[in-house]
């Protein structure tokens, strides 16, 4: 039975899903210990200036020859640099430098050789003025070039595949967040070394540098090749990685919440504001019966019917009206040229009875006979003046020009005439002048 089935058989769940989840969580089955690897520094040199204030600069190459056995370094005096021989080796080999900064300037060319397993390497770098670049050797043959930010990515692939290891995940917790708070990390070469290498600044550390992630308990079972260990921390991170977000799930739907409330809390207020106002609308007016209700339904049906009564006769007044103006345009195009004829006519029959010749009353010589005379022709003639401008006046209305003014001039020429042959002998045959009647 493989380790999906033993899974699924005791999860209640089928092998295809079983594995799928393996698969995403990358949770492999490591049954073995894995066989033991050697590693082996067979040489290291490390060469550079050391430059301390109110000093003259010092040279150094550190060049020691290393056989086969154990070593120890040992000086008289502190400060000396024993744990920098240290520090310097764990750079080359995992890329990553715990010297101090000053040290850490001081040093121009590292390189160091060794075997892992069957297999020779070195690595070999300069750092100067803050640039750093190198490479890796298998043999004769260079495997990879790096810089600072790639060094320690080269050690850490070349030494893991060397050494048979895989990479620990491990569960790092947030700081000042809940247990289900927190990041999945892994320990790769650089954390697998510090096995290899026991501080002397944290003596309360057995294996390792530092106590997160369970970096202690991790080496122990890495060194002594407990089989499955690989398989329970994988599984485990897996399971915190699963209640971190089903934790965060649950914190943004209850965030969803707290917001949709936080919406609806005013609008439901209103709403109950207005609920509120209905009621008290309702409770103060006054109850409509039956009989009453059906009265207003009845007024209102009959006003709506003589809306539609009303709105049918205007649309027929409107209508009578627009026919009426038509008729009236064609009225007045026609009334106005026989309207100024007529005027025309009128005008001109006033002035021939005007001008007509009065018979006399007496004798022409007789006094009383020729006062009679003038008279009839002075009431005549005014009679006629008042004739002319009443047609002048309405020919004035009806729009005339200046034909109505021409025949009265001529009608006065004819009254003038008139008058003449009437007059008295011995005296002037010029008439007086006429004087108008207002």
């Amino acid at each position: 039975m493989s380790f999906a089935e033993a899974v699924a058989e005791r999860a209640g769940y089928d092998r295809a899903t079983v594995q799928s989840v393996l698969d995403a969580y990358g949770i492999e089955p490591q049954p073995t210990a894995a066989a033991p690897v050697s590693l082996q520094v067979t040489r290291v040199r490390f060469a550079g200036v050391k430059r301390r204030g109110g000093r003259e600069d010092e040279s150094f190459d550190f060049q020691p020859e290393l056989t086969p056995g154990l070593w120890a370094v040992t000086s008289e005096p502190n400060l000396a640099g024993k744990s920098s021989v240290l520090l310097v080796i764990r750079w080359a080999l995992t890329g990553r430098s715990h010297l101090t900064d000053d040290v850490h300037s001081w040093i121009s060319t590292v390189e160091l050789e060794g075997r892992v397993g069957d297999e020779s390497f070195s690595v070999r770098f300069t750092n100067e003025e803050g640039q750093l670049s190198g490479e890796l050797r298998v043999g004769d043959t260079r495997v990879a070039s790096f810089d600072a930010s790639t060094f320690e990515e080269v050690m850490d692939s070349f030494f893991l595949d060397r050494l048979r290891l895989d990479p620990t995940p491990f569960w790092q917790a947030r700081g000042g967040g809940g247990e289900t708070e927190g990041d999945r990390r892994r320990f790769g070469w650089t954390a697998y070394f510090p096995a290899l290498h026991l501080p002397a600044d944290n003596p309360g550390v057995l294996l390792g540098d530092q106590v997160q992630g369970g970096q202690p308990g991790v080496l122990m079972q890495l060194f002594l090749g407990l089989p499955w260990a690989l398989t329970h921390a994988s599984a485990r991170v897996a399971s915190n990685s699963l209640r971190m977000s089903r934790s965060a799930h649950q914190r943004r739907q209850m965030e969803d919440t707290q917001a949709r409330e936080a919406t609806l809390a005013p609008l439901r207020q209103e709403l109950e504001a207005t609920r509120q106002r209905l009621v008290e609308l309702r409770e103060a007016r006054a109850p409509v019966s039956a009989e009453e209700a059906d009265a207003r339904l009845t007024a209102f049906a009959r006003a709506l019917g003589d809306q539609r009564q009303a709105q049918e006769r205007l649309g027929g007044a409107q209508a009578a009206v627009q026919l009426t103006e038509g008729d009236l345009d064609e009225a007045t195009s026609a009334y106005r040229p026989s309207s100024r004829a007529e005027l025309f006519a009128r005008s001109s029959a006033g002035w021939r009875r005007a001008s007509a010749p009065a018979a006399p009353a007496s004798s022409p010589r007789s006094a009383s006979g020729e006062r009679s005379r003038r008279t009839h022709a002075r009431s005549a003639l005014n009679r006629s003046t008042l004739t002319v401008r009443m047609s002048m006046n309405s020919m004035a209305l009806v729009r005339q020009s200046t034909r109505p003014a021409r025949s009265t001039r001529r009608l006065w020429g004819s009254l003038q005439k008139r008058k003449s042959s009437t007059g008295v002998r011995g005296k002037s045959s010029r008439a007086p002048r006429p004087r108008y009647v207002t």
